[in-house]
């Protein structure tokens, strides 16, 4: 099984998520790669309970054991890594009952839990 390879961009400066940075118009992929002002994620190749596409950076809920996390990185085995704010990380290969609550990036809290 493949998982489509999305990436967003978080623009540090403009407050501003740039959706499917990689097929931006006019703005190649390596400029987001390469400039400090953003932050690329990717896409884990998952959707949340809602339907709504889960990359990394993305806090959760994890809604069959109540855990709350960041997503901190997706592999090529459809699987990801969560760390927990008690700071476990934990491995999961399937959508089990998540919920996207949030991003790092909104949630100022959360920054760092992902280093």
């Amino acid at each position: 099984m493949s998982r489509e390879f999305k990436f967003r961009a978080w623009d540090i400066d403009g407050k501003t998520m740039f959706y499917d940075a990689q097929s931006r118009p006019g703005f190649l992929f390596r400029e987001f790669l390469n400039n400090p002002r953003f932050i690329v994620e990717q896409y884990t190749g998952l959707k949340d309970k809602n339907g709504v596409e889960v990359y990394e950076g993305d806090k959760i809920k994890n809604h069959d054991d109540g855990r709350i996390g960041v997503i901190v990185y997706c592999s090529h085995r459809l699987s990801y890594g969560f760390k927990s704010d008690s700071g476990i990380t934990y491995e999961f290969r399937t959508e089990g009952d998540l919920e996207i609550i949030g991003t790092i990036h909104d949630n100022p809290e959360h920054k760092g839990v992902e280093e």
